[in-house]
């Protein structure tokens, strides 16, 4: 194990440095991250694409962490407000404690923002991280790596594995396994992943895509819905897992989202794309086209690294193209839903759950996304909010399971160590158990467990001569049951007092 900072202050020190020097580097670093990946604008746009879904973000990250990670990892000392009657005179506080090595299997389309986040809260937990960056990532890996070393994280404490597939191997299985790994992908990388970690019996969190649903109301306004969805396929090439897919619209609205959308991505406009993934969407869309869908947007060419985004109308549910993750800037329009449950229908027919978008009225679309499946529902908006660093961050169904992100992504790179300490000598469960303890126990539960205040009243009294039976044996026996059960020598006076007041209670 490496030599890491040993308590959350040194901790917390290096993940502070670390920002300000990527806060000071920001531009740079974004130049050289949005040069490494195809998905991004050419020139200063990508930079300034860069800077603002990946740096910003992953500076507000880090510094939710300097501000709050005491606090989420802090010891949970339990009182005696909800302590079984039956358990006078223990005390017990919850630890927090690391699970030692945490491997990040990493995707490519945000290689500085999705592993970085994963990384500095497995740091902040007290763990040794292992990074496996997409091969799309490793410059990212490289200045995450470099920036933390420079920010005085000791080595050893944060790896770089290479970014090809077998990479991860070693870290699944073998004497350097990982203790939690957090994989970021496709649904065939991390079911193989969650697979391994199975055999091993190690916990994972899995983030395995999405096919994202953007719902449109009525009284949605059409203009701020068309928008958003346009705006989502050209973000970063639609290598986004929370782009809008697929959209569901209420048969209230009519035929004016189609229009609106079309304005919203004018014919010929084209995006930077991978070449791989539209390769994969075009038999889909095919497919969909065959099927009675129309194509009003979208070409290309195959082979090439643009696209004009696709917008495909009189989309079913059930077609493949609305039921498969992509990374390829394609959305596929339902129009003709019957109001919430069609829409809530239509949704289910998918089977990844990780995000989704509502537009419309406040009161309906928070009604709407209350219904839904996904981890992340946004209303009147969609992926930006998603970037609050409070916010945990994960999907249900073929989207994965566990989360990462935020106060619960923080505490699931740590397991709970509970400590109890019972204080006194009565110890009435060491006696061997006699005849006369069933009633007395049976009527104990009536008592405190029972419907009907006075019923509870006359079971606790009928409970009083079994139970003290049992506390005249463990004063005979000695050492098992020698004592009161009342107060303990080492509880503190409240304590004492509260205990006293419980067993008064019972008589």
């Amino acid at each position: 194990m490496s030599p890491r900072p040993a308590t959350p202050a040194g901790r917390l020190g290096v993940i502070r440095r670390f920002r300000r020097l990527l806060a000071a580097r920001a531009l740079p670093i974004a130049r050289r991250v949005a040069a490494a990946s195809p998905a991004r604008p050419p020139g200063d746009a990508g930079a300034a694409e860069v800077l603002a879904s990946e740096v910003l973000p992953l500076l507000a990250a880090a510094r939710f962490l300097e501000r709050e990670a005491r606090f989420w990892l802090r010891p949970q000392k339990l009182g005696t407000r909800g302590r079984p009657l039956w358990l006078t005179g223990s005390r017990a506080v919850i630890h927090r404690v690391p699970h030692g090595l945490v491997a990040v299997i990493a995707a490519g389309n945000y290689p500085l923002l999705l592993p970085g986040v994963q990384v500095l809260q497995a740091l902040a937990a007290g763990n040794d991280v292992a990074l496996k960056p997409a091969p799309a990532g490793v410059e990212a890996a490289r200045w995450l790596c470099e920036l933390l070393g420079e920010a005085g994280l000791p080595p050893g404490a944060l790896r770089v594995t290479g970014s090809a597939v077998e990479d991860a191997g070693p870290l699944l299985s073998g004497p350097d396994a990982a203790d939690l790994v957090l994989v970021t992908g496709g649904e065939r990388a991390a079911a193989a992943v969650a697979e391994a970690c199975a055999r091993r019996l190690v916990p994972c969190v899995i983030e395995a895509s999405g096919c994202d649903a953007a719902f449109v109301l009525a009284g949605a306004d059409l203009g701020l819905a068309a928008s958003a969805v346009a705006w989502g396929l050209r973000l970063n090439g639609s290598q986004t897992c929370i782009a809008p897919r697929r959209v569901l619209v209420d048969a209230a609205v009519g035929e004016g989202l189609e229009a609106e959308l079309c304005r919203a991505l004018p014919a010929g406009r084209r995006v930077p794309v991978d070449p791989a993934a539209m390769a994969a969407a075009a038999p889909r869309i095919e497919a969909a086209l065959a099927a009675g869908a129309r194509a009003v947007r979208g070409s290309w060419t195959p082979g090439a690294a643009d696209a004009e985004p696709y917008v495909i109308v009189d989309a079913d549910p059930s077609m493949e193209l609305l039921r498969t993750d992509s990374f390829a800037p394609v959305t596929a329009i339902c129009a003709g839903l019957a109001g919430p449950d069609g829409l809530v229908d239509a949704d289910a027919a998918c089977p990844y759950a990780l995000g989704a978008s509502v537009f419309g009225p406040a009161r309906e679309a928070s009604a709407l996304a209350g219904r839904l499946r996904a981890g992340v529902v946004v209303v009147n908006d969609l992926i930006a909010p998603t970037a609050d660093p409070r916010l945990p961050f994960g999907g249900t169904g073929s989207s994965g399971h566990g989360v990462t992100r935020g106060a619960e992504g923080l505490i699931a790179m740590t397991r709970p160590r509970v400590l109890i300490r019972r204080g006194g000598a009565f110890r009435p469960h060491y006696l061997p158990p006699a005849d006369a303890d069933a009633p007395a126990f049976a009527a104990l539960a009536a008592g405190l467990h029972g419907e009907g205040l006075l019923r509870r009243l006359r079971s606790l009294k009928a409970a009083l001569p079994g139970l003290k039976a049992i506390a005249d044996r463990g004063k005979a026996a000695g050492g098992s049951g020698s004592g009161a059960p009342l107060a303990t020598e080492d509880a503190a006076p409240q304590e004492r007092e509260a205990e006293a007041e419980a067993f008064a209670r019972l008589g």
